[in-house]
């Protein structure tokens, strides 16, 4: 019998900033991992080359009991890993699915990564129904696999996955990953893959009451069984119907969970894992168990400026550190802002909900309507490009709040609102800020600006 050989081609890109040279793999070794294909085993076997500035991996499946039609992995995941690359800094690719017409496989995840240090790895996931010819209809397709997600604050090369079937020279099938945009990589950045466990998140963690909830989820306080460890859940509705109204867009998600692996910092909220399942995607965070921001101004009966200074300097570090990242929250508001706890006179202050963040490429015009109207900056409203400035504005409402209690554009409706940060409405009534120092209300003035710079923030 003709003996059949299955081609599995993977290519890295990297293009690096001036004075570096290419990343070249130095050394490789050979693994093997086995595969069960119509109830049989195979063996998986690669070799890792040098292409220039590229890294290449090619793997080979084969196997002689098989014709073509019968062929289909049920289900495998790819793990790859070489010795060192260099130079040794974090780096991370997401993968772009675009199958053709005449792909065979169903895929359900993919995603390169690899790491520029030791055990760096490359991995590829995929699963297909025995001798299924058909593939996910384009709209599904680009639902679930949006080339929009990248945690880097310049561009990655975003690559492109294309499956088709073959029967020349016996080869069935191959997958490639062609390069598409380069990027300019700064030292020092450490980005991790988003890694959607399809576990059910019910055989880790214990699932307790309900802390909070949204028009696409809530969020619940869950036990983690082996540690005993508490951590807030966020389970999120998934979209079926890219035109649906119900529920969120998986690649915003995406979005949020990779930007919640680039931000490790004491005043954001860690993410520690994520579940996914057909209907919902289960985000794990750090469970802060203090009041929101806003309950805390509610319950007190005046705020002394020494504390609203404490408040805004841990808020204004962890956005800093968001920033740093070419970051913007796009949402910062009392609700959105942590207590670490209920007691403590100085509670630490943590930065929750990353839905709306955006992470900003070299030369990128982005703009974005989301948002809630007592807190975003004219250039939202007006669908002008937004930057990192965008939150410095929503500084400037939060830190008038702190000082006042009140609400610097609050109207009867959010028409009248939206019109009364337009037209930048909003004074310093005596009755409110006969204490605040002259520092202060500068500090406010500085920030409810129209047409920021961002250099002008910083």
């Amino acid at each position: 019998m003709m003996k059949m050989l299955y081609v599995f081609v993977v290519l890295a890109v990297v293009s690096l900033g001036s004075g570096e040279e290419g990343a070249r793999l130095l050394a490789s070794k050979s693994l093997l991992n086995r595969y069960a294909v119509e109830g049989r085993d195979l063996t998986l076997q690669y070799n890792i080359y040098n292409v220039g500035s590229s890294a290449a991996l090619e793997v080979e499946l084969s196997d002689d009991s098989f014709p073509p039609e019968d062929f289909g992995i049920v289900s495998g995941m790819l793990n790859v890993k070489w010795d060192r690359i260099a130079p040794a800094s974090n780096v991370s690719h997401t993968v772009v699915l675009r199958p053709l017409k005449a792909g065979y496989f169903n895929f359900t995840s993919a995603s390169v990564s690899y790491l520029a240090q030791e055990g760096g790895q490359v991995v590829v996931g995929f699963t297909s129904a025995p001798g299924q010819g058909g593939i996910l209809a384009q709209r599904e397709f680009d639902r679930r696999f949006s080339p929009h997600y990248s945690t880097h604050p310049a561009h990655f090369p975003v690559a492109e996955l294309v499956l088709v079937r073959s029967r020349d020279d016996g080869a069935f099938g191959h997958l490639t990953a062609t390069p598409g945009v380069d990027y300019q990589r700064t030292s020092g950045i450490e980005v991790n893959m988003a890694v959607f466990k399809p576990e059910n998140v019910e055989d880790f963690f214990e699932i307790g009451e309900v802390l909070g909830s949204g028009h696409f989820g809530q969020v619940r306080q869950v036990r983690e069984r082996a540690t005993g460890t508490c951590w807030a859940g966020k389970f999120l509705k998934i979209r079926k119907i890219a035109c649906s109204r119900l529920g969120v867009d998986r690649s915003s998600v995406e979005r949020e969970v990779e930007i919640l692996q680039t931000l490790r910092h004491p005043n954001i909220v860690t993410l520690k894992d994520v579940f996914e399942s057909r209907a919902e995607v289960v985000l794990i965070l750090e469970l802060v168990s203090g009041a929101e921001l806003f309950d805390f101004i509610a319950e007190k009966d005046n705020l002394l400026e020494s504390e609203a200074i404490e408040f805004m300097k841990q808020i204004l570090e962890g956005l800093g550190f968001m920033h740093s990242k070419n970051i913007a929250h796009f949402d910062l508001k009392p609700e959105n802002i942590m207590l670490s706890d209920k007691v403590s006179p100085n509670p630490n202050i943590k930065l929750i909900d990353f839905g709306l963040a955006h992470c900003f490429h070299q030369g990128e015009e982005y703009r974005s309507s989301s948002g809630t109207p007592q807190y975003i900056a004219p250039e939202v409203i007006n669908s002008e490009p937004l930057s990192t400035a965008s939150d410095m504005w929503s500084i400037g409402v939060i830190t008038y709040i702190l000082l006042s209690g009140l609400s610097p554009f609050q109207g009867e409706t959010d028409e009248d609102t939206l019109k009364n940060v337009i037209a930048m409405k909003y004074e310093f009534f005596e009755r409110y800020f006969s204490t605040t120092s002259s520092m202060a209300k500068d500090f406010i003035l500085k920030l409810l600006v129209k047409n920021p710079k961002d250099d002008g923030y910083k």
